[in-house]
Formats: C-alpha cells, structure tokens, sequence
C-alpha cells in the first residue's frame, strides 16, 4: 500500500514537472525576441521609402527606414508592426518571422483636399499662392475662447500674442508688420462674408480655417487685405443619420512664475544709507511699519482660477437637406482678480438642395460677459512698499501712516477696486443661394447682416483714507470724492453685405479652365454714446450715482451716425494644364466712401504660377513625394 501511494506521487511530480516544462516552452516560443528586417518600397515605382516609421503597436519601440529604405527592429513573434510616413497610407504587419518587406500605397486625397481661398475653393495640388489650412480637430485640442489662441503655432509665418486676460482677443500677424501706424489685423471673412475686425467667434463652430499668407492670395479682396486674409468656413451638416456631439471641459489656471521682490527687511536695508544714523524720520516711516512685511502681488493674483467649456453639436438630415446646430458655453476666471470673460454661442446652418438650386442659411448668436481689473493692476503691485499696511479691496476704511505710505495706498486701492464690465451680443444672418445653368456655368449670390451691440461700465468706487502722522499722532480723514467715478459707454454697429458672383469651370481633357467675376457691395454703420460722473454714493456701477463732473459725448468724433460704403468689382481666371503647370491672375476694383472722390477708387492686380515637379514623369517619388515652384506678385 506504501509502495503504490509512493509510485502514484512519483507520477504526479513527474506531470507536474512535464506540465510545467511544456509551459515555460511554449512560452518562449510565443515570446521569443527576434530581429525584423526589410525594405519599405513605394507600391507604384518600387522606389525604397527613407525615413518611414515603424513602431511596435502599444509600445514606444521604433525605428526608421535609412535611404534606401531598409529598416531593422529588435520586437517579438505575433506582435503588430505600424509602417507610416507623410503623404502615403499607414499600414500594419504581424511579425511571423525575421524577414518582413512592405510596400506603401501613396496617399493622394492630402493633395486631393480642397482648400479656400478668395471667393472658391481648390485642390491642393493647384494653389498658386501661400494657403495654409487648418481643421476643427486641431482647433479642439486646445481649450480656449479665441481663435487666435487656437491657431498658435498651427501656420508657418502666422505669429500669435495672446495677454492671457480672460475673453481678450490675441493679435494676428500674418508674416510681420505690413502697416506702421495703420491696424495690422488680418481681415476676417466668414463663409464669403467679410468682417468688421475679428469675428469673436467660438472655435466649436468652425469647420476649417484658410490663412492667404502672400499678396498674390489676398489681393482679390483689394486694399484691406494688406494684413492678409483669414478665411472662416463653419460647420454644416452632413445627409444620414442624426449625429450628437456633446464635448465638457474642465480645469484650473496659475501663475507659476512672477518677479522676485524684496521683503519689508530687504527694502529697509536697501534704503538705509549706511552713513547716516538709523532714523525713521529719514525712511519715512512708522515704528509698525517696521513690522508689516505686505506684498499686493498675493492679493492680486487669483490662484487655480477655473476654466470651464461645454460645447454641444447635433448634425444629420437627407440627400436635399442637411443642418447643422452648435451651442457652447465658456467660462474663463482670471488668474488675476477682477478679470473674468463667459459666453454663450449657437449657430444653425441649413444646406437645402432643389434640382440645379443649392441654398444655405446660417444664423448665429453669440452673448458675451467680461469683468476686466484696471490696467495697471500688476504695475502697482511691483511698486508697492512692502512697509505699508496691507490692502484688502473689500474695505473702504484703510489706515496710513506717513505721506509717502498715503500715496501709495491710494494708488493701490484704486487699482484694486476699479472694474470695467463689458456685455456684447453679436446677431448674424447669412443667406446663399446658386443656380447651375449647366455643367460649366454657375451664378452665386451672398447676403449677410451682421448686428453687434456692445455696452462698458468702468467704475472706481469711493474709500476713504484714514492719515495718521507717524511722528505727532495727529490724524487726517481724506474723503476726496473725486477718486470715485464711473463712465458708461454704449455702441451699435450693423454691416449689410452682398457679393453677386459668376463663375465658369471647364475641362477638357488635360486642360482645366476656371473664370470668375464677382461684383459685391457693403455698407456698415456706427453708432456710438459715452458719459461719466465722480463722486459716487455709494458703490453700485450705475451712472445716477455720481454727483459731480459729468460729462458726456456723441457726435462724429465718437463714431456716432458714422457711415462707410464700399464698392468692389473684380475677376479672376485660373488655368491649369494637367495638374502640372498651373496660372492664375486676377484683379480688383475698389471705391470706398472713406476717401475723397478724387481718389476714391483703387485697383489690386495680381499673378501667380506654379509647376508641380513632382507630376512630371522624370520625378521619382521616395525622397519627397509633392515637390512644387511656385512664383507671385500681388498688390494689396
């Protein structure tokens, strides 16, 4: 009995061990390390690829084809290769043995995609001018409330400098200074109309944006396109079924760095002459101020102020009918107090077909709330003693001792307590309409009215300063009322434009010809009203609280009945040969109302070529894939 319980274990090890060696065999078979090599080919020429990725899926293992297309990786058997490179089709790969030789197919919808430029649209491959386009995914990854910020570092020679300050718009400057006393902003176009300065629009509404960089690009829209030109397209709807789109998010913002300033014993010894006798009187200073040891900058500054953003996007409809229906809202607190922007956008677009007719409507609504700290806020708060009694904007009693100590919490309250609130609504409407007389001729007309209302509040409320004589206790009550004040400022802008535009497309069969002429007019009016008061009696940001100096202004030195008209006629032709050699030339008659009759008119020629090389027979795709010259000269 002992014997077979004894031989019965010795079996059992012995599976054991049996069950244990087919695991740790079949485990290294599974895992074994191998290295992969080969050679990365185009599908079409048999050309070798250089510089393709390979990366081993959900690792940061890689590596990169050299000239001649040959690679090498140390990975293991059954793991996913991913072969990618710029203008060709990303590919996977299992690896099942240390040979892997692959074959790219070049990606030809990049040079395919149609980009905007001044009253069309065209293939990559046959712009002539400087056109860069950036798309809604790349505008989402970065949250903010101004296009601007959403198109830093996206364009080649677009320089953006945002402040920082909630709801302020960053300056644009499309490849430098192009004025030296004159307004260096691009001019705004959205969906074919023209804007009055930036748009303000929401990033969640935009579908793409076309940037025309050289003069060649922006001349069709005459004189204000010194600047360049930023084409707009919002986002329309698509026929199938109902798609909803619902986008929040959240985060906190800090100042992480700032200016080094001295403390109440560093500024004390900084002032102390080392020659003369330690005097108070000689600094100007009371004994507690020797104790305070303040610092504004920690008043001013708001830490982990929140950001917020939730946009909301429905899309769908039929083969004839398609909308499209955006809404967000953005809040943004400052990092410094007093600073806050939030808004509230919708936009409704209806695309609606009917035999050759294609109509569209776009309206939109955007309501915008800003709260602004006065401008010198971070100013006074680097000049301020750290000697002085610390400051809370909340208090309309503060204690000082000393002149030198009076003066500067008078500057310092002033700029804690002086707010600007803003409100603007902006009310838009955009109707085209086009009729296809055939295959090759199509007329367009485009309306727009845009309607923006805007209203500030700037106010300094009243405190008053308790004065105490460090030296003879002797005690001032300052109650100056004219520190106080408030001023009230209201503005209505409106702009009707309307562009009539003809346009014939024709190909036969290496030649494509494109003829355009386009006749718009626009008319923009500007009213505006400002007044102030001082001596506020109490601290509510209305204007009847002020009881002296008032103030007030209207007329046309405050824009107020200020009316512009502007006449445009313009044509262009575009001919390209085979995708290969590519012409294009336009010209632009401008009148403007702003100028005397005498030189009312002006006109804007343009010409461009360009030749893809990389279309002719004689190229070899591998190292560059598009390859093209371009040359052009543009009056703006």
């Amino acid at each position: 009995m002992i014997n077979k319980l004894f031989f019965e274990l010795i079996i059992r090890k012995r599976s054991y061990f049996l069950v244990i060696f087919l695991l740790v065999t079949f485990s290294n078979v599974f895992s074994q390390k191998i290295t992969v090599s080969g050679e990365i080919l185009d599908n079409k020429d048999n050309l070798p690829l250089p510089g393709v990725s390979i990366i081993e899926k959900g690792t940061n293992n890689g590596a990169i084809s050299d000239f001649d297309g040959i690679y090498k990786i140390d990975t293991e058997v059954g793991k996913t290769l991913i072969f990618s490179s710029a203008g060709m089709e990303t590919i996977e790969k299992k690896v099942t043995k240390e040979k892997l030789n692959v074959k790219l197919l070049f990606d030809a919808i990049q040079l395919d995609d149609v980009v905007v430029i001044g009253y069309g649209k065209v293939k990559k491959k046959e712009v002539t001018g400087a056109v860069a386009q950036v798309k809604a995914e790349e505008l989402d990854k970065i949250i903010t409330s101004d296009i601007g910020n959403a198109l830093q570092g996206q364009v080649a020679g677009l320089n953006v400098v945002a402040s920082g300050e909630p709801g302020e718009g960053a300056s644009i400057q499309i490849r430098g200074v192009s004025s030296i006393i004159g307004d260096n902003t691009p001019l705004f176009v959205v969906d074919g109309i023209p804007q009055e300065g930036d748009p303000r629009l929401s990033p969640n509404i935009i579908e793409t944006v076309d940037v025309l960089k050289d003069a060649a690009s922006a001349s069709i829209y005459g004189a204000r396109a010194s600047a360049g030109v930023i084409l707009i397209t919002t986002k329309k709807g698509k026929a199938g079924k109902t798609i909803i789109n619902l986008d929040a998010t959240s985060g906190i913002q800090q100042i992480t760095s700032g200016t080094p300033l001295l403390n109440a014993r560093e500024s004390i010894f900084f002032d102390f002459n080392e020659d003369d006798v330690f005097d108070t009187r000689i600094l100007n200073i009371s004994d507690q101020q020797l104790t305070n040891d303040s610092n504004i900058i920690d008043v001013i500054e708001n830490d982990n102020a929140v950001q917020q953003r939730l946009n909301l996007n429905v899309r769908g409809g039929k083969k004839d009918l398609t909308f499209n229906l955006s809404g967000g809202i953005f809040n943004q607190e400052g990092a410094i107090i007093n600073s806050q922007f939030t808004r509230v956008n919708s936009r409704l677009n209806l695309n609606y077909t009917k035999d050759k007719w294609k109509f569209f409507t776009g309206i939109g609504f955007t309501a915008e709330n800003r709260k602004r700290p006065d401008e010198n806020i971070l100013t006074q708060g680097l000049r301020s003693s750290p000697t002085q009694n610390r400051l809370n904007p909340d208090l309309r009693e503060i204690i000082a001792n000393g002149n030198f100590n009076r003066s500067q919490i008078i500057q310092g309250l002033t700029s804690l307590n002086r707010i600007t609130r803003g409100k603007r609504d902006r009310y838009n409407i955009n109707f085209r309409a086009s009729y296809d007389f055939n295959d090759y001729l199509t007329f367009r007309t485009i309306t727009g009215y845009n309607t923006n209302y805007a209203n500030s509040n700037r106010t300094s409320p009243q405190f008053t300063v308790i004065e105490i004589n460090p030296f003879n206790d002797n005690i001032v009550i300052d109650t100056n009322m004219e520190r106080s004040s408030i001023r009230e400022t209201s503005d209505r802008e409106t702009a009707f434009t309307t562009s009539q535009q003809l346009n014939y497309t024709r190909k036969i069969g290496k030649h494509s010809l494109n003829a355009l002429a386009v006749f718009s007019y626009e008319k923009r009016t500007n009213a505006a009203f400002s007044a102030s008061r001082a001596g506020l009696l109490s601290g509510l940001p209305v204007l009847n609280q002020g009881t002296i100096n008032f103030t007030n202004g209207s007329g046309t030195g405050f824009n107020q009945n200020d009316e512009v008209v502007l006449i445009g006629n313009l044509g262009r032709l575009l001919y390209s040969y085979d995708e290969r050699y590519i012409f294009n030339v336009s010209a632009r008659r401008d009148g403007s109302s702003r100028f005397s009759p005498q030189n009312r008119w002006g006109v804007f020629p343009s010409a461009s070529v360009a030749w893809n090389i990389s279309n002719e027979s004689f190229w070899k795709k591998g190292i560059v894939n598009d390859f093209k010259l371009r040359a052009n000269l543009g009056t703006t």
